[in-house]
């Protein structure tokens, strides 16, 4: 199974490196780098063909007329043909060991109603962004609007089978509207009765600035 990395990036050229290394450093390579650039005006797209002409990981780049992140979600939804797809903000870096635990994670999985999996997104310092896991298992499998009931808020590291976002996508969009959250997919998908296998493993370092 494959993982596609989709970081959708606008004016972000001073912080996408660290991204890019976090990629490089991952101790499984078996995923693709998907760029959407939201029709940046700085270095972006010079920055991304260096990252390529270095050939240490698998990299495509979009550009595109700015939208917000939900048309690059869509986007990206339409670009890949299967696998797995996971969100990594442009000022976000994952652990080393993200990309294979994701795809452990993901092969585990027998059962028809799961749409994905999900990790933890942490602080530098380890601390879990939202609850702290109090579940006495290694996963819990449940929709996204259940999340609250075993104390699973705040932001995620959500990957969802690829298959699954094709049926339920796209975002709506919205002449003038920059920002429709993603979550109004997740939801959709939860509504059907789908559920995110969370476990309890930080896999994924989160900032957020002030030009998130």
């Amino acid at each position: 199974m494959k993982l596609t990395i989709f970081t959708p990036t606008y004016n972000r050229a001073y912080i996408l490196n660290d991204a890019y290394e976090s990629l490089k450093r991952q101790t499984n390579q078996n995923f693709e780098w998907l760029i959407v650039d939201d029709g940046s005006t700085d270095a972006t797209d010079e920055l991304v063909e260096n990252f390529k002409k270095e050939g240490v990981i698998s990299i495509r780049y979009i550009k595109k007329t700015n939208g917000g992140q939900h048309t690059a979600l869509n986007l990206a939804i339409e670009m890949v043909d299967d696998g797995l797809l996971m969100i990594l903000d442009s000022d976000d870096t994952l652990k080393e060991n993200a990309v294979e635990r994701i795809l452990f994670w993901a092969n585990s999985i027998n059962e028809e109603n799961i749409a994905g999996v999900s990790g933890l997104r942490i602080h530098k310092d380890g601390s879990v962004i939202g609850d702290k896991w109090f579940i006495k298992k290694e996963y819990i499998d449940a929709t996204n609007l259940e999340r609250k009931k075993y104390g699973l808020r705040g932001d995620k590291a959500e990957a969802y089978f690829v298959s699954i976002l094709k049926k339920y996508y796209p975002i709506p969009v919205f002449p003038g509207e920059n920002d429709v959250e993603k979550g109004v997919l997740w939801n959709r998908i939860a509504a059907d009765g789908y559920k995110i296998r969370w476990f309890n493993e930080g896999i994924y370092y989160c900032e957020y600035l002030n030009d998130g």
